[in-house]
């Protein structure tokens, strides 16, 4: 019960529908997922969920 909560915590920011602008298939879904948001052309930002995605993986790697 307490993973479920803490799920409903997290700070999520989902489309759903994909950015019209945007060309390849792998930030049209990092950005509906909420793990990243376009700032400009070609730059992108983590989001928290983004940034816990990544510091999961950096500690599976270590």
């Amino acid at each position: 019960m307490r993973n479920y909560w803490r799920r409903n915590n997290i700070f999520l920011k989902t489309q759903k529908t994909s950015p019209k602008d945007e060309v390849s298939l792998n930030a049209q879904l990092l950005i509906r997922g909420g793990f990243v948001s376009k700032l400009a052309s070609g730059i992108y930002e983590f989001l928290p969920l983004g940034w816990r995605v990544m510091r999961k993986i950096e500690n599976i790697i270590r």
